[in-house]
């Protein structure tokens, strides 16, 4: 039930209104596909150029543990502007499409935990247990954290 002169939707027994579709509109499932996978790629984008960088700088031996502390720092920094690219290009619903943004990485993220083997060829370096499961930690928090941020600009701008 519509409620009037609104477009808004009663919601049965709750006694609370959701954003109602306007009529002639639909949902578009292939732009939420693109804005969770713009996130993505921007935070890999942020990603590629920190190892770049560090790489250049320090070379591809294995890192130090406060070098890989600073890597995951940037893994969340990298979170938190996919995230914030995500909600930004999904205005609707941008927490669900930042949470559709968290489990697409986590899954690959999941997926390269069990492909990847531990022991690698020699001059890769192999990245202990510790760092895998927190880059997946990373993104469970960055993610959200971006979105939160971009809604909040978005509200007060």
């Amino acid at each position: 039930m519509s409620v009037r002169g609104s477009n808004r939707i009663r919601v049965a027994g709750r006694g609370s209104t959701v954003p109602a579709l306007r009529p002639g509109r639909r949902a578009r499932p292939m732009r939420s596909g693109l804005a969770v996978l713009a996130g993505y790629v921007a935070a890999l984008v942020f990603v590629f150029a920190y190892h770049a960088t560090h790489d250049a700088i320090f070379g591809t031996g294995a890192p130090g543990t406060v070098a890989t502390l600073v890597g995951l720092g940037f893994g969340l920094l990298s979170a938190v502007i996919g995230g914030r690219v995500t909600a930004r290009l999904a205005p609707s619903a941008p927490m669900t499409h930042a949470w559709g943004l968290v489990a697409f990485s986590l899954t690959i993220g999941i997926v390269f935990l069990f492909i990847i083997p531990p022991e690698l060829p020699e001059g890769i370096s192999p990245e202990p247990l510790w760092v895998r499961i927190g880059n997946l930690l990373v993104v469970l928090i960055g993610v959200p954290i971006g979105a939160h941020w971009q809604i909040a600009g978005r509200e007060t701008g």
